[in-house]
């Protein structure tokens, strides 16, 4: 009986720790599937469709799914597989690179010539009337920032991309819709009106801000700010932002203003289905937010510090720092992490959950 009590006994600890190893095994293989999918290690190429080799120095851009990367005087076209299209010498001196979801515009700084590429191909190259400033792109038209003829003056034109083509009211782009010195553009999504912003460089301690509608050179409403805000986020209900290293107002219709957010340090802010979302240092702590045309500053929360970067796009808020990527949904929940093998520099969206991630020697296409 003795003997029978003890082999029993041996057989109940025999298979207690065969069940104790069985779960430990089952936790560390948990863990590590959850680890593997959690990281996306770019280095290990999860996740990763293809590579792109490019130049140190290289600037990227997108419309409609195609990726473009400039380098050395010329641009490279590929598809969103990485598959390479085809190529384009730019002569430039100074080549600037804007894109929105449906153009690329390449232009050359201090002189005329600029250059409009859609679904992959060259539109066509075109000349402006003075020196260009900068370009703004938007989907369905872009704006030129130009020298004025005299002093600090200068001049804002707006034009459709295929410039033989009427925009409203009869008018093409010989329009010049400021006098003043132009640093910066945003458009309304639901309206056929934008803002400039302008300045007098030899008074930073003002901001000059005018409402258009396209086709009309006289401005339908302004404010003159009392301090220097130069970017404008356009939101809806022609309600906007202006915005500068730390403050932000909210202008409404009626160019009522509303401080909501001062004594912060402001490092990006961009506009995403008629909202805007930025990255800022607010209250001592480093957050993503939201702001809206109703609420002003409608959510925030902690993230980590020393992003490099900020995207918002296709319903995600994107940070980078490093070699680490961080997804968020449009209410600031993480969802999803990348780290990859060296230090990311840019970061675009090309649609169908595709990333285009920067770095030094590579362009990655990233399926997330």
């Amino acid at each position: 009986m003795a003997k029978r009590r003890n082999k029993k006994a041996y057989w109940i600890i025999f298979v207690f720790l065969l069940v104790v190893a069985i779960a430990v095994g089952l936790i560390f293989f948990r863990t590590e599937i959850l680890r593997f999918f959690k990281a996306d290690v770019i280095s290990k190429d999860f996740g990763v469709e293809s590579r792109i080799p490019i130049s140190t120095g290289s600037i990227a851009a997108s419309e409609n799914g195609y990726i473009y990367i400039y380098a050395d005087n010329g641009i490279s076209v590929y598809k969103d597989n990485g598959e390479f299209l085809r190529s384009y010498l730019l002569s430039y001196s100074d080549t600037q690179i804007t894109f929105s979801k449906t153009h690329v515009i390449a232009y050359d700084k201090g002189a005329t010539s600029y250059t409009v590429f859609r679904d992959g191909k060259k539109i066509n190259e075109y000349n402006a009337k003075t020196p260009i400033t900068y370009v703004f792109a938007f989907d369905e038209y872009m704006f030129l920032l130009c020298e004025g003829a005299a002093g600090y003056e200068g001049a804002v034109y707006c034009s459709s991309y295929q410039t033989d083509v009427v925009i409203p009211d009869g008018y093409k782009n010989e329009i010049q819709y400021s006098v003043k010195y132009p640093i910066y553009i945003d458009i309304f999504d639901d309206e056929d009106k934008f803002v400039t912003v302008c300045c007098n460089p030899d008074d930073m301690s003002k901001t000059y801000i005018e409402v258009f509608e396209i086709g009309k050179s006289t401005p339908v409403s302004g404010i003159t700010l009392e301090e220097f805000l130069p970017k404008i986020v356009c939101l809806e209900k022609g309600a906007f932002l202006a915005v500068n290293d730390n403050k932000m107002i909210k202008i409404d219709n009626k160019m009522s203003k509303t401080t909501i957010l001062e004594d912060s340090i402001i490092t990006y802010i961009s506009r995403y289905d008629k909202n805007a979302y930025g990255y800022a240092i607010i209250d001592d702590e480093v957050q993503i937010f939201k702001a809206d045309s109703e609420n002003g500053i409608e959510w925030s929360k902690e993230v980590l510090p020393d992003s490099l970067g900020f995207l918002s796009t296709e319903k995600k808020l994107i940070t980078w720092q490093g070699q680490m990527l961080s997804m968020f949904t449009l209410n600031g929940n993480e969802f999803h992490t990348i780290q990859a093998d060296s230090q990311i520099q840019q970061v675009l969206a090309i649609g169908n959950k595709k990333l285009v991630i920067i770095t030094p020697r590579n362009a990655v296409i990233y399926k997330y």
